[in-house]
């Protein structure tokens, strides 16, 4: 059992902390709200409910890791790390078994955090060493990007979360991580053009064979303006790096040059996941390597070229150019999930719609 709050911190702390809580709080998109509701629900029980309970160690691990594994935005993250270790020792012990596993570094401050711990820290890095399976970077831009603008448009916030990314690529090598397996990026309101840019991939530790970069953007920027920048991108000539070892790629809201690209710098590619965005058209070449492919189509997805049969499953074999598999997809309007899958020279698709989904 852990030791009570009131044992660790005054209440003059707790309140100060769980008004800063309310403070970061940023307004939530209709999608996101409701779990975003109760996860702040539960966090402002929790320094009430510890002062007079103590809960076993195994429902505080569980409650903490359902918390964790939420879509939470850079603020909303940063407000969880730095309030459940303050509730007591045992919660701070909870906290650290599941922020070890999949770690998290919203801004560039908590990853030299992370760099300190990897580099001094002997108890965390015995927890880093033998639970971390994955990293996820968020780089959060809070103002309107604009197109034309470089990578960070001038704000130092910005390029230190970018040059934070590759410090720590130096510092995850196989020695310290050996059970890491995925990286995830996590662009909020920037430009499309960085990874290629500055080449931010070249050094991705070897262990890591999962992929993950997805780009997302406030509601309050208009479409307009999305998909301009989404269209500036355009194919790179000659990439100078690969990615031999990656052979799971993940991609969301990214246009039809970018996937060329990132599949471009995945030669050894076997599973292709793509978060399709609103009315963009996906046209590539899928490399001989590939086995499977997972598509989440936007709500109003137009798949109508394809004819499907009433078990919900269509076989195809797509055209063939010099031998490499064409993909083409036009994202303008219904399924919420799609499974393709290679069989010899064919793709069985299985399409999951809305109604069927748990």
């Amino acid at each position: 059992m852990g030791a009570r709050a009131s044992n660790q911190y005054s209440q003059a702390d707790k309140k100060s902390n769980w008004d800063a809580v309310k403070d970061k709080s940023p307004t939530r998109s209709a999608r996101n709200s409701y779990d975003f509701f109760f996860c702040s629900v539960r966090l402002r029980l929790i320094g009430i409910l510890a002062e007079s309970i103590s809960f076993p160690d195994e429902l505080v691990e569980a409650f903490i890791d359902a918390t964790w594994s939420l879509p939470l935005s850079a603020e909303e993250r940063i407000s969880l790390m730095t309030t459940v270790p303050l509730v007591n020792t045992s919660w701070r012990d909870a906290y650290s078994h599941v922020s070890s596993k999949d770690i998290h570094i919203p801004c560039a401050a908590f990853g030299h955090h992370l760099l300190h711990t990897i580099l001094l820290d002997v108890r965390n890095i015995e927890l880093c060493k033998t639970r971390c399976r994955s990293i996820t970077f968020t780089v959060d831009h809070p103002a309107t990007p604009v197109v034309g603008g470089d990578s960070d448009d001038g704000h130092g916030h910005l390029s230190s979360s970018i040059d934070a990314i590759e410090d720590i690529f130096y510092a995850i090598e196989y020695p310290r991580f050996p059970n890491l397996c995925r990286i995830a990026i996590h662009y909020h309101n920037a430009n499309f053009d960085d990874i290629f840019k500055n080449t931010r991939l070249d050094g991705l530790p070897l262990q890591v064979t999962s992929l993950e970069v997805a780009h997302t953007f406030s509601p309050n920027v208009p479409p307009f303006l999305v998909s301009a920048m989404r269209h500036k991108h355009h194919a790179q000539l000659g990439i100078p790096w690969r990615m031999h070892h990656v052979k799971r790629l993940s991609l969301g809201g990214v246009g039809s040059d970018y996937v060329a690209d990132m599949i471009a710098a995945c030669p050894n590619l076997r599973e292709l996941e793509l978060n399709l965005a609103p009315h963009t058209d996906i046209f590539v070449s899928l490399p001989e390597s590939v086995e499977s492919l997972i598509l989440h189509a936007p709500e109003g997805a137009d798949l109508s070229a394809h004819n499907l049969l009433p078990s919900g499953t269509l076989v195809m074999q797509p055209p063939r150019v010099d031998d490499n598999r064409w993909l083409y997809l036009q994202a303008s309007t219904c399924y919420s999930l799609i499974c393709m899958r290679k069989t010899d020279d064919m793709f069985i698709i299985a399409v999951t719609y809305p109604s069927q989904m748990s």
